[in-house]
This record gives C-alpha cells, structure tokens and sequence, in this order.
C-alpha cells in the first residue's frame, strides 16, 4: 500500500491567513507608532519594543510551520495526553504551590508558583 502524499499548502485556508498576517502587522506598525524614538537606528532595532515584538512575530511564524509539519494523527493520539496533563496543572498549581510558599500582598495569589514570577496558567495553550 502506497502512502498517499498530501500537498499541506492545499488544504489551509489561506483568506484567514491573509487575515492574520494584516492583523498581525497593523499590530506591529501600532507598537512602532507608539513607542518612536527619533534616535533608534532601525525598525528591525531587537533593543526596542518593536523589535523585540518582531522576534516575537518570527517565533510565532516558526512555530506554525513546525505545527504544520507534525502529521495531524499525532494530534488525535496524545489528545487525552495533553488535555490530562493541562489539567493536572491547573489544579495543582494555584492550590498545591501558591498558598503555602509565595508571597504575600499584591492582591491576587492565584496562580503563582515559588517567587511568583511563574503562573501555571499561561503554559496551558502550549499544551
């Protein structure tokens, strides 16, 4: 039996990709505009806000891709895998590791690990 080959750039919806990249880019120009600096030496400047956000932008298009390449199946496999682990966080994160060792005051605890410079939460939409 013979693997059927599938041509990925085919089967995505490219009007939301369009969509995206503009959105995308009216939100780095917005970050430029509003963070100028007559004395930066480039837009591409990494030590500037806009550049910094434009790492971000590259990393996020390199993750795509990398999605895009990984077989769909692979999804379908670890599904329960990913969505277990997901929840295993969320619920021992805040009440395992934040009361007992973070720091006091700055209103809200929920969700903060050791010093509190790590929240539980945000590492979920990676999973």
């Amino acid at each position: 039996m013979a693997r059927k080959v599938e041509n990925i750039l085919r089967n995505i919806d490219w009007h939301i990709v369009v969509i995206y990249v503009f959105l995308v880019f009216a939100g780095w120009l917005n970050i430029y505009s509003a963070v100028f600096d007559e004395n930066a030496s480039s837009i591409f400047d990494a030590g500037q806000k806009y550049g910094k956000q434009l790492i971000w932008i590259i990393a996020a298009f390199l993750l795509a891709i990398g999605i895009l390449i990984f077989d769909s199946r692979f999804y379908f496999k670890f599904a329960y895998i990913f969505y277990k682990t997901a929840n295993a966080k969320l619920t021992a994160g805040p009440a395992a590791a934040t009361f007992p060792i973070s720091r006091q005051g700055d209103g809200n605890r929920s969700g903060l690990i050791g010093t509190g410079l790590a929240q539980p939460k945000r590492g979920i939409p990676v999973i």
